[in-house]
């Protein structure tokens, strides 16, 4: 099973390092929760260009390191980890790219 597969991830691996880099800060938050009050990761996605992670619950702490990798995604390509920028099609269609990886 891929890592990809594993955390249910539907996003490009240029983003996988926003994703450990935050999984490694909530972690010891997680910790400190019972087993079955923990909070889980869901899913992990792109919606309108930027990184979503969705919870099981709502924790402040949790929720405030999300945000930051949700920001950082707008400046990250997507397909290859590169510094990028929010583009779009026809403002419909949104994503992050570098310069190569844009269409």
């Amino acid at each position: 099973m891929t890592f990809k597969e594993l955390y249910q991830l539907e996003c490009g691996e240029g983003w996988f390092p926003l994703i450990l880099e935050a999984a490694k800060e909530i972690e010891p938050i997680l910790a400190e929760f019972p087993p079955r009050d923990r909070p889980s990761s869901l899913r992990i996605k792109e919606k309108y260009g930027l990184l979503r992670w969705h919870w099981t619950h709502y924790y402040p702490e949790i929720d405030v390191i999300v945000d930051e990798a949700i920001d950082k995604s707008e400046f990250v390509c997507e397909r290859c980890g590169k510094p990028g920028r929010l583009r779009g099609q026809d403002k419909i269609w949104f994503y992050v790219a570098c310069n190569e990886h844009a269409y």
